[in-house]
């Protein structure tokens, strides 16, 4: 049971779909004492890359957690608007904004070169946001082996990769609703 003193993880993805990698980084929070906050990201954006919508990610993800929090992120390309959107989530939940840790992974692929606050960032993780406004982050890729990583696009398109990369239900769920027929 969580009490008042409880302390938040959050973890923002798109999940597209909820694999081992995310199972790792839900049970990191968990293990550390956290209540996990799962942001989706794109929540009503349908296309080859987000072919899941917003409720079938949550029923993934709530196939393997039952006590976690799971909350739409909208994108948006303005730094400022997202970065306040977040607040508004974790604010759904506690005021305590010295409560709330982000656990994150970094991928090359997730450095990006934009502005927040008016300051320019280039070639860094989102994360480093978080960072400049004072929240603690914990790197899960200190914990891991780098070379490890669960590709989402590869079990997208590889059943056979899906098969060894995501939970059993998850991947009986994906399968029934036939998934892999949709490429």
């Amino acid at each position: 049971m969580w009490d008042v003193n409880m302390k938040y993880g959050v973890i923002i993805g798109r999940f597209q779909p909820f694999h081992k990698g995310h199972e790792y980084v839900v049970r990191s929070i968990i293990k550390k004492g956290y209540k996990p906050i799962i942001m989706i990201g794109s929540p009503n954006v349908k296309n080859e890359k987000n072919p899941l919508s917003f409720e079938k990610r949550k029923e993934l993800i709530e196939m393997i957690f039952d006590d976690v929090i799971i909350e739409p992120l909208e994108d948006n390309e303005n730094w400022d608007i997202w970065y306040e959107d977040i607040l508004r989530i974790i604010k759904k939940h506690t005021d305590e904004l010295e409560k709330i840790t982000f656990f994150i992974h970094i991928k090359s692929n997730d450095k990006d070169t934009f502005i927040f606050k008016g300051k320019e960032y280039k070639g860094v993780h989102y994360v480093k946001i978080f960072e400049d406004e004072g929240f603690e982050v914990i790197n899960l890729d200190k914990f891991t082996n780098k070379n490890q990583y669960i590709h989402a696009t590869d079990i997208r398109k590889d059943e056979n990769y899906a098969k060894e990369h995501l939970d059993e239900k998850i991947y009986k769920r994906l399968k029934d609703w036939g998934f892999w027929g949709n490429f």
